[in-house]
This record gives structure tokens, sequence and C-alpha cells, in this order.
């Protein structure tokens, strides 16, 4: 695609379209390359972009140099996991009061078993605490890492070799080797570490 937007070839067409579809915007007006601009800064929101300069080529290059700033602060990447009770942060004040204010005889009495009534209370704890004990978000567990003994990483090392080469070797001596590693790591030769 060149600096005036005439497209030369299919696979320009291509990216042109695919840009369009995803709504990038070109940043860079001007040419980086004699009189074609080649050298892309693409944007799904143009105003995270700034101070775009074009500046001579470094060293032996010849394109020019592409300089810009990105606005805004870089998204927190860790997964978090689902919401759990912040229990140290709770109100047992104000829970304890709810609790008194409950006419036990009345909610315990019109049940007819225990696990009626073992329910009917749980019932009306879970509510309080639904009321004053916060949720507080929490990073996710890191995913233990597997760290094998010495013979069972070799195992494992050969058995993934001969997997991704089993179209030149078969797939026999990938079984044999993947079946050896499943009974050592069976027989405990494996200890999670990590998380």
């Amino acid at each position: 695609m060149g600096h005036r937007g005439g497209i030369r070839s299919a696979s320009s067409s291509s990216f042109l379209q695919f840009a369009i579809s995803h709504g990038l915007t070109q940043m860079v007006d001007t040419p980086t390359r004699g009189l074609n601009a080649v050298d892309l800064v693409l944007a799904s929101d143009s105003s995270k972009v700034a101070d775009v300069v074009v500046s001579t080529p470094f060293s032996t290059s010849d394109h020019n140099i592409v300089e810009f700033k990105l606005l805004g602060g870089l998204t927190d990447r860790r997964r978090l996991g689902p919401p759990l009770r912040n229990f140290s942060k709770g109100n047992y004040a104000l829970i304890n009061a709810a609790l008194s204010e409950v006419d036990w005889i009345e909610v315990l009495g019109t049940t007819s078993s225990s696990d009626a009534c073992y329910s009917a209370f749980l019932d009306i704890c879970h509510s309080l605490v639904e009321k004053y004990v916060p949720l507080q978000a929490v990073a996710g567990k890191r995913l233990q890492s597997r760290k094998y003994p010495k013979e069972s990483s070799s195992l494992e090392k050969r058995a993934a070799f001969y997997y991704a080469n089993r179209h030149r070797y078969g797939v026999v001596k990938y079984n044999k080797l993947a079946r050896r590693l499943k009974r050592k790591l069976a027989s405990g030769g494996v200890r999670a570490v990590g998380g």
C-alpha cells in the first residue's frame, strides 16, 4: 500500500480490509521510506497514541525512524479469581445485632425436621454474611509447575521429541516412552512446586 493509499497487491488489499474491519487507525501520516508510508503505527483508539514523529533513518537503514508515545497506564494482566468474602472486615456488631433480633422460636418452631431447622438457620446466616461481609477481589492461584526428577524429565523430553517427529519415526517409540513416563509419574516421581 503506497502513501497515497493505492493498493498494489492482494496481500495489501487483505491487510487494508483487516485494519478497516477491526477499526484500526494508521497514526503515521508522512512517508517513512521514499514516498511510501511503509512503517505503520496502528491503533484501535487513536487517543492513546501521541507525538508521532518521523525522523531521519538510523545508521544504514533505508527506513525513517518512527517515534510515538502511548498514553494511559498499562492494565494489570494478573488473572483475578472470583471475589471472596473478606471476613476480617466483616461488621460483626451488626451481625450480632441482627441475630439477636431474630425470633428463633418462630423460625425454628415452624419447621418439620432437624434438617429444615438447620436449613433455616443457614439461610439466615448466609443472608447476614452477604449483607455485612464485603467481597474482595483476589489474584487467582498460580498454576503449579511440576518439578520432575532428572530421569522423568529426560523421559518427558524424549517422549516430546518422538511425538513431534512421529511422522518420521512412527508412534511406536513415542507410545513406549509415554507409557514409561506415565508409570514413573504414577509411582510418585513428581512433586509440585510453586503456587
